[in-house]
Order: structure tokens, then sequence, then C-alpha cells
């Protein structure tokens, strides 16, 4: 992920990179829900991560530069999926493998 990060800052701006960051903590709540069995977050704790997506698209957005093209939508795609990806694979090890020292 830090890979397509650097990447994705080579050809787009630093604003679309928060974005990116800032829709990660409500896509886990729901990768949680669906392979861990996980609890949703309540309705306010996911009305407030939704209002953090919502305003770092609009920041994001509002910043964001017309030159940026498909090359750098598709360096930030991977850089989302591949975050989302090492999160929950940090997840799934520390539950498989419990560590007690």
């Amino acid at each position: 992920s830090i890979y397509f990060n650097l990447c994705a800052l080579e050809v787009s701006s630093v604003e679309s990179i928060i974005v990116a960051r800032s829709c990660l903590p409500l896509a886990m709540s729901l990768l949680n829900y669906t392979f861990f069995g996980r609890q949703l977050p309540p309705p306010r704790s996911a009305a407030s991560l939704l209002l953090i997506v919502v305003g770092g698209l609009g920041f994001g957005l509002s910043k964001t530069s017309a030159e940026e093209g498909p090359a750098s939508v598709v360096l930030i795609l991977l850089y989302f999926v591949c975050t989302l990806a090492s999160i929950l694979l940090g997840q799934y090890i520390s539950e498989a493998f419990r560590l007690s020292l």
C-alpha cells in the first residue's frame, strides 16, 4: 500500500489521497461485519463515519485538479484496496494466532 500511495502521489494531488484515506474507517467497519462477524457501528457512529466520508469527498472535490487522469484514479483505488487488505490481514493474523506473554 505504501508503494501505491507514493505512485498515486506522483500523478495526483494530496487531497485525493486524503479523500481515499478518510473513507477507510467506514469501509473497514463494513468489512469487519462481513468477514469477522463483528457488529456494525451504532447508528450515531455510522453517521459520524459517513459524515467524515462526505466531508473528505467535499474537500477533495473542491481541491482536486482537473488534470488528474485515469491513471491517478486507478492508483488511488489500488492504494485503497491494498490498505484495506493489509489491515484485514493484520486483524486475521492477530485473531488466528493469539500470542500471550
